[in-house]
């Protein structure tokens, strides 16, 4: 049920603000305005749902691991980055142009508010908060977080964008499983995102 929410309301919402906002203000902003819309929903899913959080106060070697784990993350998202600006993967699929073209329409304070702060915080709530966390409690850990990368993949709609979300959503998938702290995955894929586009974007 989660999933779907996210799906009808994330999708549902950027298509209605499309419609009622003038083309001048360009594709990201509907999209930044419907993640913002749909994480309050995903929100009191991951809080009423049976997701096993962690609580207790945060340790020393908790955030020795979590940064040992978020520096292999971003690693990872600039090395992907950095392979894809080596090939001519907008030539290769036109939902992966599609998405790229939204992602850079806008200026630097939306790209930033939309890829570093509203999209990973409703990404993490839903793929690792909600899923990941319902599907450890059905499987061994590596599998939960294999089917929960893969379904995070699936939801990105292109074939290039799948094989990048499934290679990060293991990575953060496995943070999540080692730590049961949702913040230490969004900080991860945050960062990873503002650095990427700090890199590759010309910001």
């Amino acid at each position: 049920m989660p999933l779907f929410t996210y799906y009808v309301l994330y999708y549902g919402f950027d298509a209605i603000f499309m419609l009622i906002l003038p083309d001048s203000f360009g594709a990201l902003l509907p999209l930044t305005l419907s993640g913002a819309v749909t994480i309050p929903i995903i929100y009191w899913y991951y809080r009423i749902l049976p997701v096993g959080r962690n609580i207790s106060p945060v340790t020393g070697k908790e955030i020795k691991s979590a940064l040992v784990w978020t520096a292999v993350i971003i690693s990872a998202g600039i090395f992907l980055n950095f392979i894809a600006i080596r090939l001519p993967l907008e030539a290769w699929s036109a939902g992966f142009n599609s998405a790229s073209n939204t992602l850079n329409d806008g200026g630097a304070i939306l790209r930033i508010l939309s890829t570093v702060i509203i999209i990973p915080f409703l990404e993490e709530l839903l793929f690792r908060g909600i899923i990941l966390g319902q599907l450890s409690a059905w499987f061994n850990g590596q599998l939960a977080v294999v089917c929960s990368a893969v379904i995070f993949g699936a939801l990105h709609f292109n074939v290039i964008q799948f094989t990048y979300a499934v290679a990060l959503g293991i990575l953060l998938g496995e943070l999540y499983i080692s730590s049961r702290r949702l913040g230490f995955c969004y900080l991860a894929h945050a960062l990873t995102n503002l650095l990427v586009i700090l890199i590759f974007s010309g910001l």
